[in-house]
Order: structure tokens, then C-alpha cells, then sequence
């Protein structure tokens, strides 16, 4: 173990780890290494919380399995507390005798830094008669994480240099994570042999941790200041996890830091540059000061909502003769934020039922617990008397001292322990949630039967409030974990929170948006019980006053103290926050004392025992208090949005939440409507910001002087007032193509626009021309009289001459067509069974030899223009498509996937079409079908010859192109688009999803064949409707061509993070393409029924980049192969000329900005000297810069001017190629990049950018981003 240089710091292997897998700051391991010890321990030893013991318990616990199973395999555990003793464990073993030891300390040194850590199992087992070591880190979690691999790799660099020795020899060794199976809840075996991704994930995570602790890494430069409080940070929600949380938070208000507010480093470094640099100087800066500062922010926020934010943080920190002279409140609005998304208690004369939702999870088996939710009716507020008591009778809350009704309360909670079977556990859940639910419901009709409020036959609007959308997306995440049975409760739950109506008609309120959105609060965390732990102001006659969280007398604020209510002290000035509490969900030590098997460690700490024993009884009063307190909370936030309008819900009429099998077309419908629920959520909280405000962070333009031609055109409206367009145009993320909405300006652009102005009085359009020379837009609009659930009503009304905002639309006309087509299919359709998720009935394709030979002589008799032929893979590849029924056509970048099926194409509509019959061509975009089309056009030639010199006969098909867009592509005479004209022999649509479904419902006739590229991009529930049009009686087949390893459909839900079989089980969030993969990994005998076929060699990537993405597809099964690299080693004088004198390959150029979030200069710089440097003149048309952000793409546009011949985002590069290819990141500052970089470092987002070079690859990234 390597002590070259003397170790100065001391690291444990799990502040590492932790430091990556949590995404700490330096901080963290600057106190780990014992730097500021003094006044750390200081703080901790006052306010320092353990670990709840339950997760040690369970870690323990899942220990004590894996060692039963070892022993069950013959591993006998022998005593080794060191690696130096398990060493003498290895050598002294007999032949063919397998061992075990548990965690074994390990120490050694690597440059700089002594490392110390547990290794959690080491064992002895033969392979062949020969001993072999294997290290396994054992997690006890579902979950398959990269950053499990960083402890790992740690032990592997320490003990590859000591291996244990065995009769003399070096013994070998092995590393392996295990964790728990996803599918069954038992620990996965440490004997299975390794698999090529796992060796993947350690030699990266090897390379990793290297590079973390290499001379000059920032976590040496961490390590080297004395004071870590000297070192930057930042607060936000994974500070909830840092044990050092409250030494950052109570120094930091010791000093009034402008950290305590959560900002983004771009706004940090402009205020500190601008002379700013506490809360204090922020609160009190001038206008004139403010306005020089913004101009410095790459995404600006209104400076009095700063100034705002600083007083009411300054509030609780300041003694009262100071907070009154700064007029300083713990609870501030925010000035003109618009009306928000809250409704008001009476819409139309009819009371609103008002539906306050808390959901409870389990953190330790990643499922709800409890649910709560509280009801009250119409305008009358939550009233907690003077002494601040609620009171529960049964499910009543009742005024204190009265008799009268506030609402009602319906608890419902899992009263054991989850049983650790995933199947069964799924069960209950579902069953939770319907007797939740039923019960919910229930209580809803009583009332109405006992004669409502303002009676009314025609039903009431009802309306849901939860505190973060996050409770909503627990919710249907545990319905589709209960399986197939689980579509009873979403079709139920869609129906309480109005889903099926318009687009204005929102699911529910998410009120953590609301505060956030329009308030400034005197507490860094954000959550339930920060928020309602201030004191809101109600009335001035009751004053100002936090939430009781007293029940029937009980102070759960006492009872529930440990890691719940611990998060603030009382201080002399008031209140100070001791600990980031942003995640406050109830610790599983409660749910498993109120179970009544709490862990046993508990029993170590009395008065620890005492309290959470006293706690645990109350859990559902807890619940209970949660719902009113969200109630307490919506009711100060002010003013309610008049304008917002709910549905009238029959309440008798209302659905049961009974658990029942739904059809994957039901499920899919639901997934589509759910999905634009969340986009239009999304959107409009987007737009409770001024126009002034989306201008300056890029979302919007203002325009002027709107005039009715061919098109729509406008002029573009600077703002600020006297910014050069040149540095609007670096700001904003439009470009050519993109769906626009365009609606009238309310008032000025410094006022919010009211809801019914963006959803009722704009238009929807495509953006033709964005021109900043002349500072004008052209925009084809898209008509829509009346709106409906995925697309805004689009009316030019009032947009002639005045001020207009033209915003991204959230509008989907292809969801909506999708829609409309699975909302009619029935349940018996067969298309329900071909594709069920868990006992997929594709039909088997029957075998066709005397067709398979036809098109093997016609593949060998293929030559194309040039004289170039198939291979002999794309050959196997094409045959392959004619035994199978649904064909996955896989084709890597560069691997002649457009050619192929453009091949296929012809193949199928001369061997398998029948007389008169019809083939549709469908992807998601136009770019992807014209593009597509004319490589069909361009082989043709060449497959007819092919086919008459083989005695095959050709017969003539007719092609027509659906819908083209009016500026299109042009592809000749021989492409027609008049549908009606007779095709006797058949013929083939070419169309976008949304133009093969018009087609369909328009009478067209049924498809026989389907093709369907970029199947990758297409969403499943889009295919399943395509799907529809085939003919049932027919021998169809289908081909789906894409590569799953490229960009995915952009969703807004998070699906994938939820990765058990129950939700896995429905696919409708997934590609087309991926999906198909799925289904077939459940059928016995595959390729009969669906098959999939890899393309291998790729033609165009130079070596480097081919090795930068085989990983990716190693997973596949498939090795990339392609030409050798071609590399001039030549003399250079500069960084920038090696580019150019070294030849093809990769090329990574790093720098130390390190405050860039969407926009980067130097980035743009660099490329600018990289380009300088060539000699001779560069041809733009063989130069592509890729980027992930909109607003980068226009500041790299700006600067590289005519130099490049193309700029843009990642997804729209896909297909594309150049010779040369710069990949700019972007972002640099490690707020940015905390927040961002699963975004960044998605590898199919990587492997679409770095793949388009065809000789250079050029990757200009921060060291930030690397580290």
C-alpha cells in the first residue's frame, strides 16, 4: 500500500462514499477529516441527532442473511478483524475449503490520504482447484447505484497491492456489490459469477476515486484549508442527510450569510461581486445597486422578491427593535406573484369541498404507510382557539369549546409490518389504498345525504391540496405497484381529482409551489413543518401565530421531537434553525414502535426508548394533524385565483376505488392523461412570474405590432428597455420549428398574467422564422375553437396590434389523437393481449422458407450506387425480420440503420404485402419520416435491379406522404399526397404518428405491415395506438427501428425511478422500442413472436469514439467493430493546433470556471480558439457544437457565427453527423451541477452526442463537472 509521500489526512472509505452518493460539499469532508473539530463538536454535542437505529437494524439484519446463505453454500466464518488476518487465514487454508469473514478493517495509504474502512465480507472459494478471493460490499437496498461501487473500488486500489498469498502464490481477487432483488426482497447471491457491466462500474469507479484523491483534487484543496467554514457551500435538500448541517446552518446565521436563502450560484457570485455580501446589505441595497447586479445574472430573479427573501430570513436572527426598524417579518409575500393556483371556497354559488392530502411512506421499504385526509366545506376557516387546540371526535374536527363542525378527518394506516414479499406487500398496498379511498368517498356522500351545504342536484366542485406533488406521485406509483388490479383505483382517483376534464381544470395544489412561488420565509428548509412552524398572519385581530400541532390536548411538538420537530431552538431574539429539515417524513422508528417491534438497539438509549415508546401511539393523530395543518396553511395564503373554475362532481355518483384488472390500453390512457396533467402543472407555475422575469430567464419573448399576413408577424420588444437584441438572443431558448403559445399582455410586463388570459385568449403556433438581425418572428398558427384535455384553446382574438408574451406551449395534439383512439378500444381487443404486460400473447409468426429465400438472393444481388453492398450482419439482420412477427431492429450510431430498413421496406412491400393491400411508415417527427423516405427513394433502383436479376417480378406500389408540413421536404413526383388515388397493387403511408391516426380516423383503410423508426422516441401508448389499425385477420407483421441506447421520449414523471415489478409490469412510460424488449424477456420461445437484431459495424466512428460508447451496448451483447483509427503524430506549439495536427480521435479540453449554469462564455471561447487554430480554411458544413442547453445553443450561435455550420441541442442532433464535433457541458457552477447532472450524465444523451463525430470528437467541460 503506497506511503510515497507521507499521508496528511485522514479519510474513512464511507466519507467518500458518502461524499459522492449523497452529494455533500466539501465541507463535509473537511469536517470528517477532523478540521474545525472544536467548534464542531461544539455544536453537534448540542444539537447532534443519531442515526434512526432502524436502518442499522436493517442492514444487520440483511448481514445476518447473506452470512446464513454462505454457510448454507459451505462457507465456514473464521475470525479476522484485519486484512493482515484474514491474509493468514488464506494462506493456512486446506484445498478446497471455503471461508468467510465479516467486517474485516482495512488501512493504507494513497498519496496524501490514510485511508480506514470496513470490508463487510471477504470469501475463500476454488475455482478449477485454485483459491480465489472475492471482497463483497453489501447494501441493504433494492436499489442499483453506481456510487455503491465507490467503497468498492477503494478496497480493490488498497488491497490489489497486497493480495493474500496461498502456497507461495499471489491469490486473485474478485470485488462484487450485492443487494437486495428488486423482485423478491432477499438478498442477491455474493457466488454469482460477475457480469461484464459490473466490471465495468468498478474499473470506472477505480478511475474515479483516483482522480478524487490525485494531487490537486479538490478534495485535496478541501483538505487543505484549516477552517472549512472558510470553504463555499450551499443549502439545500441533501443537507437534510449531512450530520454537520447545523454547524453550517448556526455559523452561517451568526453571520447573516446570503447562503441561507438556497440561491443559485450565478446569483451568489453576481451579488458578492456587486459588494453585497450579507443579508443585511442585501435587505437595504438601492434600487440603482440591485439593477447593476442583475444584469450579472445568468438567470435573474425579481431583485425586490431577493430583498424580500433577505428580510424575512434576516426576521427570526434579530432582536425585535432591529426587526421593527428593518420592517422585518418571518413571513413576507411577495410582490405581484399573480392570484396563484388556489380556488376559491365558493365557485358559481356552490361550496367547494376542500380535500387536504397527506401521504405517509415508509422510507425503509419505499411504500405508504398511511394516508390522511381532511375535508371541509365551502368559506368557513380552521379555527385552533386561543389556546391553540384542535379537537377530534371520531373523524369530526370540532371548534374548540364548541359544537360546531370544522370538517372531518379519514385516517387510514398499515397497522404491521410489511410482510417482505413483493407480491404480497404490492397486495396490501393496493387494498390500503382502496379502503382509503372508499372510505374518503363514503364520507363524501354521507354528507351530501344528510343534505349538503347550498343543496344542489347538479353536484359540487371538489378540489385537492397536498403539500408536494411528490404525495401525488407516491400515490400512483403504489397503484401501479398493486399489478393489473390496480386500474380500479386510478380510474377511480383520476375521476375524484377531475382528470377527465380541460386543461384549466387542475388535479390539485401543491402548496409547498404556492409558498414558494409567493411568500418569504424566515427558514432555509422547505417543507410542511418549517413553513407552518412561522407565525402567519390570518387576521389582524387574531394576529400573527404558527400552526399548534396540539390535538385533543396532546403536543405532538414534544412527542414527535426527535427527528421530526428538533429542526429550531429558541433563542434570545427568537427562533433559530439547528437543522435542515426539507424531507419530513415520519423516521420508520415510529411506524415500527407503533407496530409494536421496535428496534432493539432502541433499547440502549432509555430515554431515547421512553420518547418515541410515548410517540408511537399517536401516529395517527400525527397524520391526523398533518392534513389540517395544510388546511391551517392554504387558508393564509392569499388572495384565492376567482378566475380558476372545478368541475360539479355528482358525489353520489362517485366511483369505487375497488382493486380490479385494467386492459394496458386503459393503462396506457391513463399514463397520457396523468403525463399532461403534470406538463400543464409544470407550465403554469412557469407563468405565476412576470413576463419581465420569463424574458430574463429565457422562456418567453415579448412582441409587438402583431400583423396578419401569410402569417403571423411580429417584432421583437427588447426588455429590459434598451438591451441590444444580440444579448436577448443569448438568453432566450427559441429557435425555428418550436410549438409556441402567444398570448395578450394583461397589463405591463412587470405584472403576472392571469390564468383565463394563457389559457382561453392566445393562440397556439409553430415558430417559422425567429430572425435577430431584424428583430422579427413569423408563426404559423395552429386553430383550435375549443380547448380541451391536452391542447389550449387557439383563438387570434385580441392579439392584433398590441403587446403579446410568446411562451413554450404545453399543448399535445398527438397525445390528444392517441387518446381518442385507446379511449375506444375495448377491452377484448387483441391488441390488450398481444401486448399484457405479464403474459404477453404475441402471436408466433409462421415459418415462410420459400419468402426467405426469395429475399436472401435478392440481398446477395444488391448493389448499390458505387458499387458498395450490405454486410454480411445487415444481411442476417434484414432475413431475420421475415421469421418473427414484431421485428426490433437495433442499429447503434453509424451502423447504417436508415439504410437497412430503408432495404426492408422495399423487401416487405414486394414479398409480404398482399394485392392491394397497405404498408404504413410512421416516426414521431417529420424530419424522421422525410428522412427515411428519401433513402426509400434512393435504393429503390438499385433493389429493383436486384430483384429482376434474380427472375424476381417488381411490382409497382404506390408511396404517399401524409400531411407533409408546408415548408417541406419535396420528394419528387413519384411520392404522392393525394390519398384518394387507386393503388390496385398496394401502396405505402408515410406519416407521423399523429397523421397516421388522422388518416385512420378519417375511414382509411386498415394497415397489413407497419414499420416504425426511431422507435426509441416513441412513446408506448402512441404505438399501441398505431397498433389498432392493423388488420386483425390479416398476417401482420411489424418492424420497429431504433436504438434504446440513444435519447428516450421526454416525459415529465420520473417512472423510472421506480424500478420494482410492480410498477415494471406496465410499460406505458417506456419507448416503443424498449418496451417490445421487455415483453419479449417474458416470453418462453421469443423470436417466433418478437425478435431483436443488432447492427454491429459502424461505418463512420473513428476507434476512440467506438470505445468512449461500447460500454453502453456491452449490456446489449453487442461489440462494436468498424475501421482502425487514423492518427498523425505530428509536432505542435499550441493546445489548440494539437486538434488539428494529431488527426481523429477524442479531444478533452477542461477548465476552472466554475459559475456557469445554462450558459457558458468560456466554453464559447475556447471553441472560438480551437477553430483559430486550423490551418487552412474550415469547410462550416463538417462542424458540428453540441450542447445540452437552449441557452448555450444561442450564446455559441452568437459567437461562432457562420464559422459552424451547425449548432444545437443534443436531441435535435440525433441522426446527424459531422467531421468535427464539439460537445460543450456547459455547466460549471456545483449548485448547477448537484441539480442538473443526471440530466448531464445520462448516458444516452452522451452516446447521441459524442457518437455524431466522424473523425474529431472535441469535449469542452468544466473540472468541476468531472469531479
Amino acid at each position: 500500500m503506497s506511503t510515497e509521500t507521507g499521508p496528511s489526512f485522514q479519510l474513512a472509505a464511507t466519507d467518500l462514499a458518502s461524499f459522492v452518493r449523497l452529494q455533500f460539499c466539501s465541507r463535509y469532508l473537511a469536517f470528517q477529516a477532523g478540521k474545525g473539530q472544536g467548534m464542531a463538536e461544539e455544536v453537534l454535542r448540542r444539537h447532534e441527532v443519531g442515526l434512526d437505529p432502524t436502518f442499522q437494524e436493517m442492514g444487520l439484519k440483511a448481514e445476518e442473511e447473506w452470512a446464513r446463505g454462505l454457510e448454507a453454500e459451505g462457507f465456514r466464518p473464521v475470525e479476522a478483524e484485519s486484512w493482515e488476518g484474514w491474509k493468514l487465514q488464506v494462506a493456512k487454508a486446506t484445498p478446497r475449503e471455503r471461508l468467510y469473514a465479516r467486517q474485516v478493517a482495512l488501512e493504507g495509504s494513497m498519496g496524501r490520504f490514510h485511508l480506514k474502512g470496513r470490508m463487510d465480507f471477504l470469501l475463500l472459494d476454488w475455482k478449477r482447484g485454485e483459491p480465489l478471493v472475492r471482497v463483497v460490499e453489501a447494501k441493504a437496498t433494492r436499489k442499483d447505484r453506481t456510487h455503491h461501487y465507490v467503497q468498492l473500488a477503494l478496497y480493490a486500489l488498497l488491497v490489489e497491492e497486497d493480495p493474500p498469498l496461498w502456497q507461495g502464490q499471489r491469490v486473485p481477487l474478485e470485488f462484487m456489490v450485492v443487494r437486495m432483488d428488486p423482485g423478491t426482497r432477499q438478498p442477491e447471491s455474493p457466488l454469482c459469477p460477475l457480469r461484464p457491466e459490473e466490471l465495468e462500474l468498478l474499473a470506472q469507479a477505480k478511475e474515479d476515486v483516483q482522480a478524487l484523491l490525485a494531487p490537486g483534487s479538490p478534495v485535496e484543496a478541501a483538505l487543505e484549508v484549516d477552517d472549512p467554514l472558510a470553504l463555499p457551500y450551499n443549502l439545500n435538500a441533501r443537507c437534510d442527510a449531512c450530520p454537520f448541517s447545523s454547524v453550517c446552518l448556526l455559523k452561517g446565521q451568526e453571520r447573516g450569510e446570503l447562503e441561507l436563502l438556497g440561491l443559485k450560484g450565478d446569483v451568489l457570485q453576481a451579488l458578492r461581486e456587486g459588494g453585497i455580501s450579507d443579508l443585511e446589505a442585501l435587505a437595504t441595497a438601492t434600487p440603482e445597486v440591485m439593477g447593476k447586479i442583475l444584469r450579472r445574472m445568468e438567470s435573474p430573479p425579481r431583485p425586490e422578491h431577493l430583498q424580500t427573501q433577505a428580510k424575512a430570513r434576516l426576521a427570526p436572527l434579530v432582536f425585535p427593535q432591529k426587526r421593527q426598524r428593518l420592517e422585518l417579518y418571518p413571513v413576507m409575500p411577495l410582490r405581484e406573484t399573480g392570484f396563484g393556483h388556489l380556488p376559491p371556497y365558493a365557485i358559481e354559488g356552490k361550496p367547494l369541498l376542500r380535500v387536504y392530502l397527506a401521504v405517509e411512506p415508509d422510507l425503509l421499504e419505499e411504500r405508504i404507510n398511511g394516508l390522511a385526509a381532511h375535508i371541509a366545506v365551502g368559506e368557513g376557516l380552521l379555527d385552533t382557539g386561543e389556546e391553540g387546540n384542535l379537537v377530534l371526535q371520531g373523524e369530526q374536527v370540532l371548534a374548540p369549546g364548541e359544537e360546531s363542525d370544522q370538517g372531518w378527518v379519514v385516517v387510514e394506516l398499515r397497522q404491521e409490518p410489511w410482510a417482505g414479499d413483493p407480491r404480497l406487500d404490492d397486495q396490501h398496498e393496493g387494498e390500503l389504498l382502496s379502503r382509503f379511498f372508499n372510505r374518503l368517498v363514503e364520507s363524501l356522500r354521507k354528507w351530501v345525504e344528510a343534505g349538503g351545504q347550498g343543496g344542489s342536484r347538479d353536484g359540487y366542485p371538489l378540489h385537492f391540496y397536498v403539500w408536494s406533488p411528490t404525495e401525488i406521485r407516491l400515490l400512483v406509483e403504489a397503484a401501479l405497484r398493486a399489478g393489473a388490479e390496480a386500474g380500479g383505483i386510478l380510474q377511480g382517483l383520476w375521476h375524484l381529482m377531475g382528470c377527465r376534464e380541460g386543461l384549466e381544470q387542475l388535479l390539485f395544489s401543491s402548496l409547498k409551489d404556492e409558498v414558494a412561488n409567493r411568500y418569504a420565509l424566515g427558514y432555509t428548509s422547505r417543507s410542511l413543518l418549517s413553513a407552518v412552524g412561522l407565525p402567519w398572519l390570518l387576521s389582524k385581530a387574531k394576529g400573527a401565530r404558527p400552526f399548534p400541532w396540539k390535538v385533543d390536548g396532546i403536543d405532538l411538538r414534544r412527542l414527535f421531537r426527535p427527528w421530526v420537530f428538533d429542526f429550531v431552538t429558541r433563542t434570545e431574539q427568537g427562533y433559530r434553525e439547528v437543522r435542515s429539515r426539507n424531507y419530513e417524513t415520519l423516521p420508520p422508528i415510529y411506524w415500527r414502535a407503533f407496530w409494536g417491534y421496535p428496534p432493539k438497539a432502541l433499547a440502549q438509549d432509555p430515554k431515547l426508548e421512553r420518547s418515541v415508546s410515548q410517540a408511537a401511539p399517536h401516529v395517527p393523530r400525527y397524520l391526523a394533524a398533518r392534513s389540517l395543518a395544510l388546511r391551517w396553511l392554504e387558508e393564509r395564503i392569499q388572495p384565492k385565483n376567482r378566475l380558476l373554475r372545478k368541475p360539479l362532481l355528482d358525489i353520489r355518483s362517485l366511483p369505487d376505488f375497488r382493486l380490479r384488472t385494467n386492459p394496458v390500453s386503459r393503462v396506457a390512457l391513463d399514463f397520457l392523461r396523468f403525463e399532461q396533467e403534470v406538463r400543464l402543472s409544470l407550465w403554469l407555475a412557469d407563468k405565476t412570474l412576470p413576463p419581465e422575469l420569463r424574458v430574463l430567464n429565457g422562456t418567453a419573448l415579448l412582441l409587438e405590432g402583431l400583423e396578419w399576413e401569410d402569417r403571423l408577424r411580429a417584432r421583437i420588444k427588447p426588455h429590459p428597455p434598451g438591451i441590444p437584441l444580440s444579448e436577448l438572443e443569448t438568453r432566450v431558448a427559441f429557435s425555428q420549428g418550436d410549438f409556441v403559445r402567444v398570448s395578450p399582455l394583461d397589463k405591463t410586463p412587470d405584472q403576472p398574467q392571469k390564468p383565463q388570459t394563457l389559457l382561453h385568449q392566445g393562440l397556439t403556433a409553430v415558430l417559422k422564422e425567429l430572425d435577430w438581425q431584424r428583430g422579427e418572428v413569423s408563426l404559423e398558427p395552429i386553430p383550435a375553437k375549443a380547448g380541451d384535455h391536452y391542447v389550449l384553446r387557439s383563438s387570434p382574438f385580441g392579439l392584433r396590434g398590441g403587446l403579446a408574451v410568446m411562451d413554450a406551449s404545453p399543448s399535445d395534439y398527438v397525445a390528444r389523437r392517441v387518446d381518442q383512439v385507446l379511449s375506444a378500444v375495448e377491452a377484448e381487443h387483441p391488441l390488450n393481449l398481444w401486448f399484457d404486460p405479464e403474459n404477453p400473447g404475441v402471436p408466433p409468426i409462421e415459418p415462410r422458407p420459400d419468402i426467405e429465400q426469395k429475399a436472401r438472393e435478392v440481398l446477395e444481388a444488391l448493389v448499390f450506387r458505387g458499387g458498395q453492398r450490405l454486410n454480411e450482419i445487415q444481411k442476417a439482420v434484414l432475413l431475420e425480420g421475415f421469421s418473427t412477427r414484431i421485428h426490433l431492429l437495433q442499429g447503434p450510431p453509424g451502423t447504417g440503420k436508415t439504410q437497412v430498413t430503408a432495404v426492408a421496406l422495399h423487401l416487405w412491400a414486394q414479398l409480404l404485402l398482399p394485392h392491394g393491400g397497405t404498408l404504413g411508415v410512421v416516426a414521431a417527427t417529420h424530419t424522421a419520416v422525410d428522412t427515411l423516405l428519401e433513402r426509400v427513394l434512393e435504393v429503390e433502383e438499385a433493389v429493383r435491379s436486384a430483384f429482376v436479376q434474380v427472375g424476381l417480378p417488381w411490382k409497382e406500389v404506390a408511396k404517399l406522404r401524409l400531411d407533409p408540413p408546408k415548408d417541406g421536404v419535396s420528394h419528387g413526383a413519384s411520392v404522392s399526397e393525394n390519398l384518394s388515388e387507386a393503388a390496385p397493387r398496394g401502396r405505402v403511408l408515410f406519416g407521423t404518428t399523429n397523421a397516421l391516426l388522422k388518416q385512420q380516423a378519417q375511414g382509411g383503410s386498415s394497415l397489413d405491415l407497419l414499420v416504425v423508426d426511431e422507435a426509441s422516441m416513441m412513446l408506448f401508448p402512441h404505438f399501441l395506438a398505431l397498433v389498432t389499425n392493423l388488420s386483425l385477420g390479416g398476417n401482420w407483421q411489424v418492424m420497429l427501428a431504433g436504438d434504446h441506447r440513444q435519447l428516450s421520449p421526454v416525459i415529465q414523471h420520473q417512472w423510472s425511478e421506480e424500478d420494482r415489478p410492480g410498477v415494471q409490469r406496465y410499460l406505458p412510460y417506456l419507448s416503443a422500442f424498449e418496451a417490445l424488449l421487455r415483453l419479449r424477456e417474458m416470453l418462453e420461445d421469443p423470436d417466433p413472436r418478437i425478435r431483436r437484431s443488432a447492427l454491429d459495424y459502424t461505418h463512420r466512428l473513428p476507434e476512440d469514439v467506438r470505445s468512449l460508447i461500447q460500454p453502453l451496448y456491452q449490456r446489449d451483447g453487442v461489440i462494436l467493430k468498424g475501421r482502425p483509427t487514423s492518427r498523425r503524430w505530428r509536432n505542435y506549439d499550441s493546445i489548440w493546433k494539437a486538434i488539428w495536427s494529431l488527426g481523429e480521435g477524442v479531444y478533452l479540453l477542461t477548465h476552472n470556471e466554475a459559475s456557469s449554469r445554462k450558459r457558458n462564455p468560456l466554453e464559447a471561447e475556447i471553441i472560438c480558439r480551437v477553430l483559430e487554430a486550423a490551418s487552412g480554411k474550415l469547410n462550416p458544413g463538417q462542424i458540428a457544437v453540441v450542447t445540452p442547453f437552449r441557452a448555450h445553443r444561442t450564446l455559441l450561435r452568437e459567437r461562432l457565427g457562420e464559422a459552424v455550420g451547425l449548432v444545437d441541442t443534443v436531441e435535435r442532433l440525433q441522426g446527424g453527423e459531422r467531421e468535427l464535433v464539439f460537445y460543450s457541458a456547459c455547466a460549471s457552477d456545483p449548485s448547477a451541477l448537484s441539480d442538473l447532472q443526471e440530466f448531464l450524465l445520462d448516458v444516452n444523451r452522451t452516446n447521441v452526442a459524442f457518437s455524431r463525430a466522424k473523425e474529431r470528437l472535441v469535449v469542452v467541460v468544466s473540472e468541476n463537472l468531472l469531479n
